[in-house]
């Protein structure tokens, strides 16, 4: 194998960087599909889920009749019956931005080793559509958060994203990244002139939120492979996307990312289930 200068493979993984990360932000949710100015009146609905108690209400216990009843015949007792009616709605109440940061992982919730990496730039918000894998769809996101780590300058590296769609939408925006696996078994993409051509395999993975799916998106380059294990699930009209990414030699350690991946759902649903 050639013997590449440190210099030479900072340089060269920098220029790779540049493409996975792209290819992570297409990935994942919360790059590709950032709410636009005029949505941002929509403020951080979410959709409401109405709750009806039944209240129990006794109906009035009969008169006793006029009519002189036998002395030894007891008087019959009117039995109170039930009568459900529903009482006001409840409703969720709508996430803030400061509930998807709750929901994000944090450096505590990972191995010893890892970093945060600063925010990876997002595509332009101004776009009215955006791209999964080869897929372009509308943008209809109204609120986001995401977090980048790594564990050293040449990985492994994790993207979690959390995204919230309005309300009642979250199911068919699932089905259309569901379907981009089907219709992208490989594509490419070109970054600074430089054209790379992707494979996606779906993986087998244990099941997260109302539904889930998991791929693994693989790449060749100079230095050998890229390979990124993307789980994607959704919860009511909130999408959460993990990107556990390793490029070089070494494979995606795909017992971990099941790790990240049960944290994040972990996190998700105490929030939710706390509104």
């Amino acid at each position: 194998m050639l013997i590449m200068t440190t210099e030479f493979l900072m340089r060269t993984s920098r220029t790779v960087l540049k493409l996975p990360f792209v290819l992570l932000f297409v990935v994942v949710f919360a790059a590709a599909c950032s709410a636009s100015p005029s949505e941002g009146a929509v403020q951080t609905a979410i959709a409401q889920t109405e709750l009806a108690r039944p209240v129990v209400v006794e109906s009035p216990t009969p008169q006793p009749s006029h009519t002189p009843a036998p002395t030894n015949t007891p008087t019959p007792t009117a039995t109170a019956t039930a009568t459900p009616t529903a009482s006001p709605t409840a409703t969720r109440v709508p996430l803030m931005a400061s509930d998807l940061q709750e929901m994000m992982l944090k450096l505590e919730d990972l191995p010893a080793g890892w970093v945060e990496r600063p925010a990876s730039p997002e595509d332009d918000p101004e776009e009215a559509t955006a791209t999964f894998l080869c897929k372009q769809y509308e943008r209809r996101a109204i609120l986001k958060a995401s977090a980048d780590f790594s564990q050293g300058q040449l990985g492994p590296f994790l993207t979690h994203s959390v995204v919230v769609y309005p309300p009642g939408t979250g199911a068919d925006q699932f089905k259309i990244f569901l379907a981009a696996v089907e219709e992208c078994a490989e594509f490419t993409s070109t970054e600074n002139g430089q054209t790379s051509t992707w494979t996606v395999t779906k993986m087998s993975f244990p099941r997260q939120g109302e539904e889930s799916f998991a791929i693994r998106v693989t790449s060749q380059f100079v230095l050998g492979f890229i390979e990124i294990d993307s789980i994607q699930f959704r919860v009511e009209d909130v999408l959460v996307s993990l990107q556990h990414m390793a490029f070089g030699l070494d494979g995606v350690d795909t017992a971990q990312t099941e790790a990240f991946a049960h944290e994040a759902e972990k996190k998700l649903n105490a929030i939710l289930h706390n509104r």
